[in-house]
């Protein structure tokens, strides 16, 4: 196989609150700014699929007005969220931005900026001293949420889309512009034996100090001050989903039994799965959900392949017809399980880990690949490491 490219193949300023959970539903609407040059429909990736988890509240996270909160989706976790883009990058069609507004009486105005990674940081591109959307490759500016709604579920679309290169970073922010608007987040932890319901805790595999929100503080033209709101005891995933055209899939771990898969970068991407567990008695299972968006057919077969090799640096194979991109390694690649696309165009497959020392450590990469015996077409999710 060629490695030269693909091949073809038929807390300054911080303020943390709790709003209890999702009970209330939260008003969807949509920026309509934003829709000019979208012909697509635009489909969830699932990157918040069981988002909270059973049992964990949702929290809210504000910087202050005219400051930044930074939310950075990380590609040592994830490869190729969004429509493959030859020769190397991936385009996404959207975000959806969970937000909450403490204050009823009007409408509150915000931006929202999309930012690449600089270099292999794992920080965007924007530096502490410059204004908001300096270096973004997408802006959409003074935007405002309807009045007398506490819960919004803003969505923005990216124009005709943005690309993102193939093991970057991606950063969405969102500048308040009025003191009444924070956004939703799910905090997380991986410290032995803590059990709350503020914390989604997870497996020991959190590299300590991974950060998935920042704070960039300042206020008009005062800025200076990038700050990262995760540690090895605490940290938060605002609740952003991101939007595609095509098929999709997320990696998962359910919590106990009975428990709905959560995709989590908490305990979704860091299963407790060793022995012994980080939480009393836990022992969670990994998995995938894949989302066929409409690409495949009910009953269309979705196999899910694994390694314990790093990503490929590139493509390895591009699936035809369809967009299915492989990008585990091709080295020792095994096969996790099978299973079928429902009525509701997701398959999901749990594969069990032992219960073991042995495993605390390990690094497993997934992606899930579907075939609609139909029409011949492939299509792929995104590839996914999970560290127990």
């Amino acid at each position: 196989m060629s490695r030269h490219g693909p091949r073809e193949v038929p807390v300054t300023d911080l303020q943390l609150g709790t709003i209890g959970g999702m009970e209330d539903r939260p008003l969807a609407f949509t920026l309509p700014l934003l829709l000019a040059g979208i012909c697509a429909a635009q489909q969830p990736a699932g990157l918040l699929t069981g988002m909270p988890p059973a049992g964990v509240q949702v929290t809210t996270l504000g910087t202050g007005v005219e400051s930044e909160l930074i939310a950075r989706i990380p590609a040592d976790a994830y490869r190729g969220i969004g429509t493959y883009v030859p020769p190397a990058s991936h385009r996404l069609r959207g975000a959806v931005i969970l937000l909450r507004d403490t204050s009823l009486g009007d409408g509150e105005r915000f931006s929202v900026h999309v930012y690449l990674e600089n270099g292999t940081t794992n920080l965007p591109t924007i530096n502490g001293g410059d204004a908001p959307g300096t270096t973004a490759i997408f802006s959409a500016i003074d935007l405002q949420t309807p009045a007398g709604t506490a819960n919004h579920d803003v969505q923005v679309l990216f124009g005709n889309g943005i690309d993102v290169p193939i093991g970057s970073d991606l950063f969405i922010s969102v500048v308040y512009h009025t003191p009444g608007l924070v956004i939703r987040t799910v905090g997380g932890s991986s410290v032995p034996g803590f059990v709350t319901s503020l914390f989604d805790a997870c497996g020991a595999g959190l590299n300590t100090n991974e950060a998935f929100a920042f704070s960039h503080t300042g206020g008009g033209t005062q800025f200076g001050t990038m700050t990262s709101l995760g540690s090895s005891t605490i940290g938060w995933q605002p609740m952003i989903e991101l939007l595609v055209d095509g098929s999709s899939g997320v990696a998962v771990a359910s919590r106990g039994p009975g428990q709905a898969p959560t995709a989590s970068f908490y305990s979704g991407l860091h299963p407790d799965s060793a022995s012994p567990s980080n939480q009393p008695s836990r022992h969670d299972v990994p998995g995938y959900v894949f989302r066929s968006n409409g690409t495949i057919g009910e009953g269309s077969p979705v196999f899910l392949l694994g390694s314990t090799q790093p990503f490929a640096f590139q493509p390895w194979i591009v699936l035809s017809p369809g967009n299915a991109i492989l990008h585990l390694s091709p080295i020792n690649l095994v096969g996790l399980g099978l299973s079928f696309v429902n009525q509701e165009g997701i398959a999901q497959i749990l594969w069990n880990v032992p219960n073991s020392p042995a495993v605390r450590g390990l690094e497993v990469r997934t992606q899930a690949f579907g075939f609609d015996p139909v029409t011949g077409y492939a299509a792929s999710g995104a590839a996914a490491r999970q560290r127990f």
